[in-house]
């Protein structure tokens, strides 16, 4: 990995600059790994290798379409970095580019990798015990009675809700800097769902707090 960074780094300008090249190499594992940690918590019925397995078949399956893409588009393959150029194509009417089309097909192939594990659904022995303590866990209500509430963590919410805030506003003073730029609507935008969203996180919190502590004023307190 380390090898492959220096090299995409020495070659970041002929694919396009850091921010597309981050954005095509993030696209080759994020979506195949995310979609069995996702659906894990909530599918269990699947044996203990289907995670890494749909892992695995996702990241084939991108790379196994890129190279597809490239034939089909007349462009070389003789490179790993020839699937880091960019591409423009048409799949099922829509336009899409090389993150569009990772994204699409790791989310494709490794939902139906972890879901088809489970026709092979086994549960023997220390396997079966973690699951079952898993979906136990999962069942049971985060507030539940009798639990002993520690509102410290909430400052993370709160903290993270104030730099929505801080973030939004930094995004309208650049609007406000780049008026009549192209990007300067899309930073309004950004600007207002950010604050919006600051917003909410820290209402919430509060309002949290204040249920909380009219329901156990004994654990409020801590």
């Amino acid at each position: 990995m380390g090898v492959a960074a220096i090299w995409i780094a020495l070659n970041m300008e002929r694919f396009g600059g850091a921010f597309d090249v981050y954005l095509r190499a993030n696209s080759l594992y994020s979506p195949p790994m995310f979609i069995p940690v996702i659906l894990g918590l909530v599918y269990t019925r699947t044996p203990w290798w289907s995670g890494m397995t749909a892992f695995g078949v996702g990241v084939l399956a991108v790379l196994a379409a890129d190279v597809a893409a490239n034939l089909a588009l007349g462009l070389p393959v003789a490179s790993f970095g020839d699937i880091f150029t960019n591409i423009e194509l048409t799949l099922f009417g829509l336009e899409m580019g090389r993150y569009e089309l990772n994204t699409l097909v790791g989310i494709v192939a490794s939902t139906a990798c972890f879901f088809g594990s489970a026709l092979v659904h086994r549960r023997e022995g220390a396997f079966k015990e973690r699951i079952l303590s898993l979906e136990t866990d999962l069942r049971t209500p985060a507030l539940a009675v009798g639990q002993k509430l520690d509102l410290r963590g909430l400052q993370a919410y709160r903290l993270a809700g104030r730099l929505g805030v801080v973030i939004g506003g930094l995004l309208l003073v650049m609007a406000a800097v780049g008026y009549g730029t192209g990007g300067a609507l899309l930073n309004v935008v950004a600007g207002v769902l950010a604050i919006g969203l600051g917003v909410l996180v820290v209402y919430g919190t509060r309002r949290y707090e204040r249920r909380v502590a009219r329901e156990v004023p004994e654990e409020a307190s801590l």
